[in-house]
């Protein structure tokens, strides 16, 4: 209590006096054993006579300030200060790699501007925390960390340089159950990064069940993966139409994993392409606000299901849903679910659950990511 009180008197003091610190530093992402440099270029709100001074002692022991020991140094417009961080750091970035167990999401630098003023009035302390993150020299993200073991898989990564120093060579995937084609990158500078798609090749079939596997260069493991292999009975003589504004979907995903075909649909004015030709329609994520002439079609997808045809229809925002609902009387609210202990009611007993494969409560234990994206209420619920 006492060091906020402190704080909050030294800011109301930096108000009064019109206190600024302009200033600017080179890198907010650091590696280990690399120099940035901190610009101060001006402070304003200083008397006429006093001794002002940068003062880093609140930096840990380890970094070292213009190559030195020394933390105090007089105030000078325009200086440059060289800031050298020590040989192990608490990485935080990627946050999905060093993060997710981390208090906050950045590290922070301090340092001071301290003001001696003969006019004890007008003396003062600046404080100022620079957010920073901490990074490896060099950074494999694999951004599809779960994939299943089938023909045409592929794998996405994510490569970035956070040295000084360029780097080129091959990545991918080696071994005795799975291959890759080869990657080759090139990071010239610091902060680059590159994007690649290894497509994956499996010599053999795995067993059944999850598999991780190395991504390498020059036979270095640099990141994993992990390969699922499971029985999924699929009817494929279903014909499929997908509606989505988007190219590339966690929807189309799914299919390609369970290799099921399906086809995109077209929507113009008059009615749905290919309609006519199809067993099953889904409508997919958010759709209807990334194409708002969807919303139209109310009466083509009715007439559709009533032919026998089916409509899948997933999870779209409660604003565009509530405008022009395909299903009368239906209403959406939005709601996240995250937490870990959310009660689930799970009748194992219902069709959809056993058919073709068996979905048990065990299924769903440790169930960390959204549920569901909505509240639906029904106004008429004869027929449902």
């Amino acid at each position: 209590m006492l060091y906020a009180w402190k704080m909050n008197l030294d800011r109301l003091r930096n108000n009064l006096l019109n206190v600024n610190v302009d200033y600017t530093i080179a890198d907010t992402a650091l590696t280990v054993v690399q120099v940035t440099s901190l610009t101060i270029k001006n402070v304003t709100g200083l008397s006429e006579i006093g001794d002002t001074s940068i003062n880093f002692s609140a930096l840990p022991e380890n970094w070292a300030v213009n190559e030195s020991l020394e933390r105090r140094f007089a105030y000078k417009p325009g200086e440059i200060f060289t800031l050298l961080s020590p040989q192990s750091l608490p990485f935080n970035t990627p946050q999905n790699l060093f993060g997710l167990q981390a208090p906050q999401a950045s590290h922070k630098i301090t340092f001071h501007v301290v003001h001696r003023s003969s006019n004890r009035e007008q003396s003062f302390i600046k404080t100022i925390n620079q957010r920073m993150y901490y990074a490896p020299r060099f950074l494999v993200e694999v951004l599809t960390p779960i994939v299943r073991a089938i023909p045409g898989e592929k794998i996405e990564l994510r490569m970035k340089n956070y040295s000084r120093d360029g780097v080129a060579d091959t990545i991918g995937v080696s071994h005795e159950a799975v291959t890759s084609t080869p990657g080759l990158f090139r990071l010239s500078f610091k902060e680059a990064e590159q994007y690649l798609t290894l497509y994956l090749d499996w010599p053999k079939e795995i067993e059944e069940g999850t598999h991780i596997f190395p991504v390498t260069i020059d036979g270095d493991e640099v990141a994993q993966f992990a390969a699922r292999q499971f029985r999924a009975e699929i009817d494929r003589n279903r014909r499929i139409g997908i509606f989505t504004p988007a190219n590339n979907t966690l929807l189309k995903d799914a299919l390609r994993r369970l290799t099921v075909r399906s086809a995109n649909l077209v929507v113009n004015p008059e009615r749905i392409q290919q309609m006519d030709s199809l067993d099953v329609i889904i409508v997919d994520r958010r759709a209807l606000t990334l194409e708002t002439r969807f919303r139209d079609k109310k009466a083509s997808l009715q007439a559709f299901a009533e032919k026998g045809g089916h409509v899948i229809i997933l999870a779209q925002d409660p604003e565009s849903w509530n405008r022009a609902p395909l299903w009368d009387g239906l209403q959406l609210a939005a709601t996240q679910q995250f937490d870990e202990s959310f009660p689930l009611q799970n009748d194992e007993q219902h069709p959809v659950l056993n058919s073709p494969n068996r979905l048990t409560a065990q299924d769903w234990e440790g169930w960390l990511y959204r549920r569901g994206y909505n509240f639906v209420s029904l106004g008429q619920k004869d027929g449902v």
